[in-house]
């Protein structure tokens, strides 16, 4: 009698440090996966405005500085303000060394991304320096959608890795422990 308690303590025992081993491992798991998926998000969201502010280069910048060179305030500001619309960015100015002609939004404290282009207009064989155009892109939102993700894909990575220890643990207990 004394013998099979100790047989039931000792498979417990067996039971439990193995249960134990398995939620560990499985939760390191689970927040190793949850910091790659979060890292790569924040990769993605950096890449995608780093691709916005090459975007205004690329798109923007020509018709702002004609606009500039025809002193088109109206066009300017129109043009300003749709730049400010796209995602993350909280602050767009357009200037020259005598004034500011149009600035839109504010900046927050915190952390920024900031990009000043050169405003060259080409002029009879000759680029002419007429101003600058700053954009301020504030990380908050990035912060913000990596807040919002991080509870639904540490939950989702815990599920699933949850469901696959018990599934190790019932295979383990109906082909080996059983049988001890």
């Amino acid at each position: 009698m004394l013998l099979m308690a100790n047989a039931r303590s000792y498979k417990n025992t067996i039971a439990r440090r193995f249960i134990i081993s398995i939620v560990l491992f499985s939760s390191f798991i689970t927040v190793f996966i949850t910091t790659i998926q979060l890292y790569r998000d924040y990769n993605s969201d950096i890449e995608l405005i780093e691709s916005e502010l090459e975007q205004i280069d690329s798109v923007h910048l020509n018709s702002l500085t004609s606009a500039l060179w025809a002193s088109n305030q109206k066009l300017l500001q129109t043009s300003v303000e749709g730049i400010l619309e796209t995602r993350d960015i909280q602050y767009v100015e357009i200037s020259d060394d005598e004034k500011t002609w149009v600035k839109v939004g504010t900046v927050k404290s915190g952390q920024n991304i900031q990009r000043k282009y050169q405003m060259d207009y080409h002029y009879k064989n000759k680029d002419i320096n007429i101003g600058s155009l700053t954009v301020n892109v504030n990380l908050e939102g990035v912060y913000q959608r990596l807040l919002d993700k991080v509870w639904v894909i540490l939950i989702s990575n815990g599920i699933k890795t949850s469901l696959v220890a018990f599934f190790i643990y019932f295979l383990f207990h109906q082909l080996v422990a059983r049988h001890l």
